[in-house]
């Protein structure tokens, strides 16, 4: 599991948990830095997320 950074400018450490199917099923990504595009990360349909850390 990553290890979660804070980013310049945010209140601390965040992790964004994104998953191809409803209620957090099938395949996952997680995500503590930017990615303004999933769908370079061959993630293409996010159904379902969860802000694990910070918001």
């Amino acid at each position: 599991m990553a290890q979660t950074n804070p980013m310049p400018g945010s209140m601390g450490p965040w992790k964004i948990t994104i998953y191809d199917q409803e209620n957090f099923q099938g395949k996952r990504m997680e995500f503590t830095s930017s990615c303004p595009n999933v769908s370079e990360r061959s993630f293409d349909n996010v159904r379902s997320l969860k802000v694990e850390c910070g918001a």
